[in-house]
């Protein structure tokens, strides 16, 4: 039941790699100055401590990881994990949680959040775990996204996102429609809700589907008139070369006319019999 703001004194705990704030009724944004905590953002000598020297009194710490609660304890010293879960926070996501480099699990969800989802959260490259359902975002999906290829459990329910969903690298595991429902102006697999160039979502998208078709059909059409434009040309000198020898040479002219005058000659013969 703690309420009130997060502490900025929680920003400055440098040894901090498991925040867990969830299941309170704390209220106000999230600090953008979270994203300077040491331990999410470079690799931690935790690692290669046991986990009875960092929590001699905690054999076991109960987590919620990839959807699902666990007891956790010899390899609590590998978690970096922050939940703010089921609070009354407000405001955006900063674009500083995005400096967490070493960050495996952010859950944001059920709170009040509004905004984008910020645009380099593909730098969380370590990210396994990622859930903003239940808030209030709005916009794309960001296309920085595709590079979290170490996500495993994501949910983006229950907010106002739009454009179409990410068909690229991690994105194809994710086949559940569950994860994306809830927000009516999504579209694409595995939603059933098509995308087409009439949906105004997919015109929001632009950026990094439309632009991207329309640079590659661009492409197309040049490879296409260069073809076109090599053939026409190699035709002209292929032919003007065949008629200028002859122009320029009597005694093949004779011969060619002369072959080809024979030739119509039998094949006329031919045609003669045949209606005999």
């Amino acid at each position: 039941m703690f309420n009130n703001n997060i502490p900025e004194q929680s920003c400055h705990l440098s040894h901090l790699h498991i925040l867990d704030l969830a299941d309170n009724i704390l209220s106000g944004p999230i600090l953008s100055c979270l994203g300077n905590l040491t331990s999410f953002r470079v690799k931690s000598s935790f690692e290669t401590v046991s986990t009875y020297q960092l929590y001699p009194f905690i054999p076991l710490m109960e987590l919620v990881v990839k959807g699902r609660e666990f007891n956790l304890s010899n390899t609590l010293g590998l978690v970096n994990s922050i939940d703010l879960s089921s609070n009354n926070l407000v405001g955006t996501i900063p674009e500083e949680i995005t400096n967490l480099l070493i960050l495996g699990t952010l859950n944001l969800s059920n709170n009040h959040l509004t905004g984008k989802i910020p645009e380099k959260m593909g730098s969380l490259r370590r990210l396994e775990t990622l859930d903003h359902s239940y808030n209030q975002l709005s916009g794309q999906i960001p296309p920085s996204m595709f590079s979290m290829t170490l996500l495993n459990h994501l949910n983006l329910s229950h907010n106002n996102l739009s454009g179409p969903i990410p068909s690229t690298n991690q994105f194809l595991t994710f086949n559940d429609p569950s994860i994306y429902q809830g927000n009516a102006e999504l579209c694409g697999n595995p939603l059933p809700t098509r995308c087409n160039a009439s949906n105004s979502a997919d015109t929001e998208n632009q950026g990094y589907t439309r632009n991207g078709d329309s640079e590659d059909e661009n492409e197309k059409d040049d490879e296409v008139i260069s073809f076109s434009v090599g053939v026409g040309l190699g035709f002209v000198s292929g032919f003007l070369g065949v008629i200028g020898s002859l122009l320029l040479n009597k005694a093949w002219r004779n011969t060619d006319f002369h072959y080809i005058d024979g030739f119509l000659k039998k094949a006329l013969a031919g045609v003669a019999k045949k209606r005999d």
